[in-house]
């Protein structure tokens, strides 16, 4: 995202895809002091390759000290200084970086978060929410309330650590991604491979032709017992939208795990899988919540227990098929 630095105050300003100065602080990104500012002075905007200056104003605008010209526009380059009016503050022009949805903090001595694909807050060592964009092209905050859309200005609050949301440009809204496809259009399908006596839980992902081995790890057991109540749950004839939930409460305490414990788990194992898939936005969701609750989301998978299999679960069905047998979580 492009930024502007003050000359005399040093403050980074990060530009909105629309960007507006003035005197008006109620209309205004970003306030201009001065008598001779105007209510709405100038603005910057991204025209989907270049960074525009326009002039509002009626005392002008100024790029390295030229006047731009009323309602003129100017391709901004790095370097360049800006002044409204006489203000005695200028910008000067970091870099123009095209726009992107940013996570501000309120702390400036931070640097801020560039949305790109999945954020672990306040960091990945210690998870307690995350940031991610859905298929649909919508960055959702998810912690453990749940899921919630990100509107432009929201405030997140973490660990004592707050930050704010600046959406990037409004663009058409994405074309939804078929469920259960990737981006090449192959199947999407979990395996878990399960020791005979439980004690580990390996877990892969195939992507159409390609197989993601994601190895063994303590928090594959959480998303096994998912799955399991989605499976008995689908088997009891409970309807897709009504399947495999369980109480975030009640999952910690299968687990043995105490409900924050568990939250920093199922964080890490979106950003385990993120990763694997270089942050496949169709994958990104495979654990859902609602308040309170969750479960593993709709995408196929298979069970092998030992040398067998235990279930084959495909959302697009009504029922579960159980391989040999298949069980609720213990």
């Amino acid at each position: 995202m492009a930024k502007l630095q003050g000359q005399h105050t040093q403050e980074r300003l990060h530009l909105r895809s629309l960007h507006l100065f003035g005197r008006n602080r109620n209309r205004v990104d970003t306030p201009v002091d001065g008598a001779d500012a105007s209510q709405i002075h100038a603005s910057i905007r991204w025209d989907g390759s270049s960074w525009l200056l326009c002039d509002h104003s009626r005392n002008g605008t100024y790029i390295n000290g030229q006047a731009i010209g009323a309602h003129a526009r100017h391709v901004l380059a790095p370097g360049d200084t800006i002044r409204f009016a006489s203000a005695a503050s200028q910008w000067r022009v970091l870099d123009l970086d095209p726009p992107l949805p940013l996570l501000l903090p309120s702390d400036p001595a931070q640097p801020p978060i560039a949305l790109t694909g999945l954020h672990l807050l306040p960091d990945q060592h210690v998870p307690e929410a995350a940031v991610y964009q859905d298929q649909h092209g919508q960055w959702l905050h998810e912690d453990a309330d749940g899921c919630h859309l990100l509107n432009d200005g929201d405030t997140l609050c973490v660990n004592q650590q707050i930050w704010h949301y600046v959406a990037a440009m409004l663009i058409e809204a994405t074309a939804p991604l078929a469920a259960l496809r990737d981006t090449r259009g192959g199947a999407i399908k979990f395996t878990f491979i399960v020791s005979q006596n439980e004690e580990h839980v390996q877990l892969r992902v195939a992507l159409g032709p390609s197989l993601v081995d994601l190895g063994e790890r303590s928090h594959h057991y959480g998303l096994l017992i998912l799955a399991r109540q989605r499976v008995f749950d689908a088997q009891r004839g409970f309807d897709r939208y009504s399947q495999g939930w369980l109480g975030a409460g009640q999952l910690a305490d299968m687990l043995r795990i105490d409900p924050k414990h568990l939250n920093m788990q199922l964080h890490r194992a979106r950003h385990q899988i993120s990763e694997a898939v270089s942050g496949n936005p169709t994958l990104v969701n495979f654990i859902e919540r609602r308040r309170g609750e969750l479960r593993f989301g709709n995408f196929a998978f298979e069970i092998r227990l030992g040398a067998r299999s235990e279930a084959v679960f495909d959302p697009g069905r009504t029922h579960a098929e159980p391989a040999a047998h298949a069980r609720a979580a213990p």
